[in-house]
């Protein structure tokens, strides 16, 4: 889904996952029903999407709009 190796998932959260433990769910808010891995495997599935289609590609919206002004 991601393209990226089990290996490197492991290598990257290894990384970050220090800093996502002290800072995940803390405050006084609502907690999130989603685990700090899950959304960590959610950001490398959009990033490694955003990676083929570009972050300025067209969306709906933007096209939608460039074609209206005739």
């Amino acid at each position: 889904m991601t393209n990226f190796t089990p290996s490197e998932i492991i290598r990257i959260y290894g990384y970050v996952s220090d800093f996502m433990a002290t800072r995940w769910n803390v405050g006084r808010g609502k907690r999130c029903k989603y685990l700090a891995v899950d959304v960590f495997f959610m950001t490398l599935s959009v990033l490694k999407k955003m990676e083929k289609t570009g972050p300025f590609s067209p969306t709906p919206l933007k096209s939608r709009h460039l074609h209206s002004k005739r």
